[in-house]
């Protein structure tokens, strides 16, 4: 990413009008609201799907911080001595947990999001731009790891324990694949634009 940005730097020579700081608080603003995504016509029928998309990530991200958290810092400062802060963080959380309300809402929301866009690359190939590897791949992974990651909550909640490891390791592997290959999927587009859009900002062409 930092050779990206010094090649970028490189090529076009241009003078910097705004700081780093400035140009990408401005560009994550509008990646946020997707306004410019929303103007162009070729891509406004996908607005809502990669929204649903992009919040549910956000949201699912959250999710597996809080639970981290709650996992980690009870151990942790047992160890310091600090004493038993269990009772405080207890897991797994379930409803009306706003940990677990975030979670199930993420997850819907990726589910038809994902799902949203990959029927749209099936039934409108000539409009949607790309549709190599590395597209279809991000969407089938992040499809995959939503859908395992509710089966193996509805799983666990309805006692199906068989079922619920067995969705929960996919699950796990999903997104293992997820974040690990990154750099060769759809994915990467995440970091490349954003900084792109950065840069552009910050010299002034955006």
């Amino acid at each position: 990413f930092i050779r990206f940005w010094k090649a970028m730097r490189a090529d076009s020579g241009e003078p910097m009008q705004k700081s780093f700081l400035n140009g990408l608080v401005g560009t994550v603003g509008e990646i946020l609201s997707h306004k410019s995504f929303n103007k162009c016509e070729a891509n406004n029928a996908r607005t809502i799907g990669h929204l649903l998309l992009l919040y549910g990530f956000i949201g699912a991200m959250i999710t597996t911080g809080a639970v981290f958290v709650a996992v980690f810092i009870p151990h942790y400062l047992e160890m310091l001595g600090v004493g038993d802060m269990h009772g405080l963080f207890a897991i797994p959380f379930n409803l009306p947990n706003p940990v677990k309300i975030l979670g199930a809402v993420s997850g819907v929301a990726m589910l038809i999001g994902s799902g949203w866009l990959i029927i749209r690359r099936w039934t409108n190939a000539d409009d949607v731009g790309a549709n190599g590897y590395t597209d279809y791949l991000f969407l089938y992974v992040i499809f995959v790891a939503a859908l395992t990651g509710m089966t193996s909550w509805l799983f666990r909640w309805g006692g199906a324990a068989t079922a619920a490891y067995a969705s929960y390791f996919v699950h796990i592997v999903s997104v293992f694949f997820l974040l690990w290959y990154m750099p060769y999927s759809k994915f990467a587009h995440m970091i490349y634009r954003t900084l792109a859009l950065t840069h552009a900002r910050c010299v002034g062409r955006w």
